[in-house]
């Protein structure tokens, strides 16, 4: 095995010191643990630029039609955890521009978010005030058992140290109440084809769970799972192909680029539910 000096000693979701590299890679290592997958970390604010967001379209028309697509998918995974919980005081971590937050709002949540991109995290406040946090969730105070619900969508893995970030949450919710994540599955089909080419192995991706991995984190930071299902999201030709520009897969960018120019905008804009191999969890504080 090369050095892996650049690579925590301990995996930081079950302490096992056994790894091995993905797919013959150099930058990913995999825990023979618990399966779940390592990057060398960069996730400085720094990285969470106004730049960071071109694949949503921040600055340009095409951010309207990303707000509609997260919306519809934000409805969906929000009804999944109304039918576990009432709406009360919700959390979002990583809640970027507020999307979440104003579906929750409508919704008869109290919304409140967290937010490391300073860019982002204006863009939030503008709707949300003083309920938006610019930083990490180990950076904010809440009191503790404050919130009914606590959303991560798309940020997990995000984290280094994901069971410290899902500790804090532990201890702001309320007993009973729940988290729901969606984070990335390395054992998804996709990931399965695809291999370390996997648009979801970017640098600011140190941990890549896959359901044992995660269902290790929540149950270490005292987190009881109780759903685990694929991720379905709203997607169009037209946001696809903004994301493979941003994260070029050739031949698949290439494709999309053709369907663009030959496919009407009302079709190339129509929301399709897919899974683009992530997974949804919920897990609840007793």
């Amino acid at each position: 095995m090369n050095n892996r000096h650049s690579f925590p000693l301990n995996c930081p979701i079950c302490h096992d010191q056994r790894f091995s590299f993905f797919r013959g890679t150099s930058h990913l290592q995999k825990c023979l643990g618990c399966g779940v997958v390592l990057a060398q970390p960069e996730t400085s604010p720094e990285r969470y630029s106004e730049e960071y967001y071109t694949s949503w379209g921040a600055s340009s028309d095409e951010l309207e039609h990303t707000r509609f697509l997260k919306q519809k998918t934000f409805c969906r995974w929000l009804s999944d955890l109304e039918k576990v919980v009432k709406p009360g005081r919700i959390l979002d971590i990583g809640c970027a521009m507020g999307f979440f937050l104003e579906v929750a709002n409508r919704r008869g949540w109290e919304s409140f978010g967290v937010e490391i991109s300073p860019f982002s995290a204006d863009a939030a406040r503008k709707q949300f005030g003083n309920r938006i946090h610019n930083g990490t969730i180990m950076d904010v105070s809440f009191p503790c058992d404050f919130f009914d619900a606590v959303t991560l969508f798309d940020c997990l893995e995000h984290m280094p140290d994901p069971v410290a970030a899902l500790s804090k949450i532990r201890m702001i919710l309320r007993p009973g109440g729940v988290v729901l994540i969606s984070t990335v599955n390395v054992d998804s089909l996709s990931c399965k084809l695809l291999g370390a080419r996997w648009p979801h192995f970017k640098p600011e991706h140190p941990v890549c769970f896959n359901s044992s991995s995660l269902a290790t984190a929540l149950k270490a930071a005292g987190l009881q799972p109780i759903r685990l299902k694929p991720a379905v999201k709203n997607l169009s030709v037209r946001y696809i192909l903004a994301y493979f520009r941003q994260y070029p897969l050739p031949g698949i960018s290439r494709l999309l680029q053709l369907l663009t120019t030959i496919l009407p905008d009302c079709i190339a804009r129509f929301p399709l539910p897919l899974q683009f191999g992530e997974m949804l969890a919920m897990a609840r504080k007793s």
